[in-house]
């Protein structure tokens, strides 16, 4: 559930965006104006979703707490898949470039690619560590590496270029990486039960995306 919530949103705006680009792989648009579109809906998506799933990863704490005290040992795991799910989030748009293209080939075998990764790391974690937050934070490695593949292969038709992947891979992954990184630091404060704390951790969280909106105005700026 937590996944399929973080994922609603870019794949609403790759349902959008599809028939465009299958559109355009025929001949029937225009690529460049397509690919620049996608890009900026890439952008408009690391700008949006991050900080969304850090309040979201902090206040389950007390949501679980307060309302589910049984499932108060999930608050760990939970926030682990979200981190995944925010990881995939990124791939997303990139992937439907791939199916829309003509180049579902290329997205199947990141897709086996990163099934089967996933399953030796579930597996053998499930099997030493058999708890709920090892289990989470193998799952969303398998995430994370599907989505690099998929945005390692999408980045040389919608990013071409010397430095084309290099620039995709950040749009798509720096924020995610950075607002993970601030919302487990303010989470090391306070207790889960805590409203007050809650408020404390989603403050710092709104302080750290400060800086990634700035990368993100100056890269606007550059047209990049």
């Amino acid at each position: 559930m937590a996944a399929g919530l973080v994922l609603y949103l870019p794949e609403a705006a790759a349902a959008v965006f599809y028939p465009r680009i299958a559109a355009a792989a025929e001949g029937a648009g225009d690529p460049g104006g397509v690919r620049a579109q996608v890009l900026h809906a890439q952008r408009a998506m690391g700008a949006l979703l991050p900080p969304l799933v850090a309040v979201a990863m902090v206040w389950v704490g007390p949501a679980l707490s307060l309302w589910m005290p049984q499932y108060h040992a999930a608050i760990g795991a939970v926030r682990l898949l979200a981190v995944g799910a925010l990881l995939l989030s990124g791939s997303t748009l990139p992937g439907y470039w791939l199916l829309g293209s003509g180049r579902g080939r290329a997205l199947l075998h990141g897709g086996l690619i990163a099934t089967a990764v996933t399953a030796v790391l579930v597996f053998g974690v499930a099997g030493r560590l058999p708890l709920p937050a090892p289990v989470a934070a193998a799952s969303s490695v398998g995430y994370g590496v599907f989505a690099v593949a998929i945005v390692i292969a999408a980045a040389r038709d919608l990013s071409p270029g010397p430095g084309g992947a290099r620039r995709l891979a950040a749009l798509s992954f720096l924020p995610c990486v950075w607002i993970v990184l601030v919302t487990f630091a303010a989470c090391l404060f306070g207790t889960e039960a805590s409203l007050a704390t809650a408020l404390g951790r989603t403050a710092a969280v709104a302080l750290g995306w400060l800086p990634v909106l700035l990368w993100f105005r100056r890269g606007s700026r550059r047209g990049v």
